[in-house]
């Protein structure tokens, strides 16, 4: 919705946690999962341009404000809390993970490596980069 143009989305059962705060006609078109109908939701987005562009400008308004990271951070930090509690066994620590801590910045995370080396990369704000792989990965025959 960021983009700028209207939204034309697919019913799912798949879902961000922000759709909830999405409004159908309002903020975006919505279309049948088979879309059988898109076509129909298209010629109506052409004959009501206005009102086409003023639903695309809603839903801009709207990502600004809901889509932001700390929207993100929070909902993963939530996510994770709770499934933690749910954890039959205590994980295991190792060696080559990173450890990300919050920080007082909800914008920035603090990234403690457990290696004695530290990180190649010198953002507090995105992940570092995932480790090498040393394996090839094994191909599937069946897929």
């Amino acid at each position: 919705m960021l983009g700028g143009s209207l939204v034309l989305l697919q019913n799912s059962p798949f879902y961000e946690h922000w759709n909830v705060h999405f409004i159908p006609n309002q903020h975006f078109i919505p279309v049948k999962r088979d879309f059988s109908d898109l076509l129909e939701k298209l010629e109506w987005a052409r004959q009501h341009d206005s009102e086409a562009r003023a639903i695309a400008v809603a839903g801009v308004e709207a990502a600004r404000k809901i889509v932001t990271p700390e929207s993100v951070f929070s909902y993963t930090e939530q996510m994770l809390l709770q499934y933690t509690q749910r954890l039959a066994f205590t994980p295991t620590v190792h060696p080559e993970m990173t450890r990300v801590l919050p920080s007082n910045d909800r914008h920035h995370l603090s990234y403690q490596h457990s290696s004695a080396d530290p990180p190649q990369h010198a953002c507090q704000c995105a992940p570092p980069p995932p480790p090498p792989h040393s394996a090839a990965v094994p191909v599937h025959p069946e897929l």
